[in-house]
């Protein structure tokens, strides 16, 4: 099952453990542009990095565990086909939480015990790894996105090991 859920005119793909021959006719039906996707069978190899990346051009991928001895090369063809996007995994690295707005991608990562702010990606704007590998001094997120309050509430998805 392929869940696609749009808001704010943001688009966002949920893959499940969609693999094999699902997979291939998923990405050959062209399912268009996201800006955010979940790696489908957390983001293995057969999880078709390449392709997958080719037919949605995420702004960022999301992977689901640990990645596995492949998860240099599957994070390198993420980054590749998707045209430099940002490559995120949970395992041995923090629950992931995005809010989706019109303006931006907003990233936070859980670890230590607490929310910290990743830098927003922001339509057209460069991979955040770089920013992530220099962000000595986290922003911690004041309270848990559930309880965020705005006029039009953002999307907010959690992604967890």
């Amino acid at each position: 099952m392929v869940l696609a859920v749009e808001a704010a005119g943001r688009r966002l793909l949920l893959t499940g453990d969609l693999e094999g021959p699902a997979l291939a006719a998923f990405v050959a039906a062209e399912p268009g542009s996201c800006d955010v996707l979940v790696a489908p069978h957390h983001g293995t190899r057969t999880s078709l990095p390449a392709d997958i990346a080719r037919a949605t051009s995420p702004g960022l991928v999301l992977v689901s565990g640990v990645g596995g001895p492949s998860w240099p090369e599957v994070s390198a063809a993420y980054r590749a086909a998707a045209g430099a996007a940002t490559v995120l995994k949970t395992g041995g690295e923090g629950a992931i939480a995005v809010a989706l707005t019109a303006a931006q991608v907003d990233v936070s990562r859980y670890s230590a015990g607490r929310w910290r702010k990743l830098p927003a990606l922001e339509r057209g704007s460069p991979p955040i790894e770089s920013a992530l590998l220099q962000h000595r001094s986290p922003t911690v997120v004041p309270r848990p996105l559930e309880r965020v309050r705005t006029a039009q509430p953002p999307l907010a998805v959690g992604v967890t090991p």
